[in-house]
C-alpha cells in the first residue's frame, strides 16, 4: 500500500513538474499583469474531466468536513452546544491546544528558515534557472508516502517527542 501511494504521489510530482517546467518555457516571463480569464468548457471530453476530478474531491473532502462540523453541535439527537462545553471545560484540551500551537509554530518556522535556506542556495548556484531538477527537489516529500515517512518515524525514533513530530513535519 505504501509503495503504490508513493508511485502514484511520485506521478502526480513528475506529472506537475513537467507541466510547470513546458508551461515556463512556452509563456516566457513578461513582468506584466495579466488578468487570468475564465474560459467555458470546450467539449464534453473537458466536462467529463472536469467532474471526474471535481465530484471526488467534494465527496472526499466537503462532504467529510461538512459532516464532521454539522455533527459537533448534535448532542443526544438533538442542536446543542453542550460538546463544546463538555470539551473546553477539560483540561487535557487546554494542554492539547498549548502542545498543538508551539509544534505547529516551531514546524513552520523550521520550514520557512529551510526553504529560505534553499532559495538562496539555488539561486547561487543557478542564477539564470538553467537546471530546472533543483526545482524538482522542494517537490520531493509530496511523493514519498505519508505511511513510509510514518513508519521511518517509528524505526529511527523509537519514543515519539515534541521534536520528533517537528522534524517530520
Amino acid at each position: 500500500f505504501a509503495l503504490a501511494e508513493t508511485l502514484i504521489a511520485l506521478c502526480f510530482v513528475l506529472l506537475y513538474a513537467r507541466f510547470e517546467f513546458s508551461g515556463r518555457r512556452s509563456a516566457g516571463i513578461t513582468g506584466k499583469r495579466e488578468k487570468l480569464q475564465g474560459r467555458k468548457l470546450q467539449n464534453p471530453k473537458e466536462g467529463l474531466f472536469f467532474a471526474a476530478v471535481f465530484i471526488p474531491v467534494i465527496l472526499f473532502f466537503f462532504v467529510p468536513l461538512f459532516s464532521v462540523s454539522a455533527n459537533a453541535f448534535i448532542y443526544k439527537k438533538s442542536l446543542s452546544f453542550t460538546a463544546f462545553g463538555t470539551v473546553l471545560s477539560r483540561r487535557s484540551f487546554w494542554l492539547s491546544l498549548k502542545n498543538t500551537v508551539w509544534t505547529s509554530a516551531l514546524s513552520a518556522a523550521l520550514a520557512v528558515i529551510g526553504a529560505c535556506v534553499y532559495a538562496v542556495f539555488v539561486r547561487a548556484v543557478d542564477p539564470f534557472k538553467t537546471k530546472p531538477r533543483l526545482r524538482l527537489v522542494p517537490l520531493v516529500p509530496m511523493a514519498v508516502s505519508s505511511i513510509v515517512i510514518g513508519f521511518g518515524m517509528i524505526l529511527f525514533f523509537r519514543r515519539g517527542s515534541p521534536l520528533s513530530l517537528i522534524a517530520a513535519q
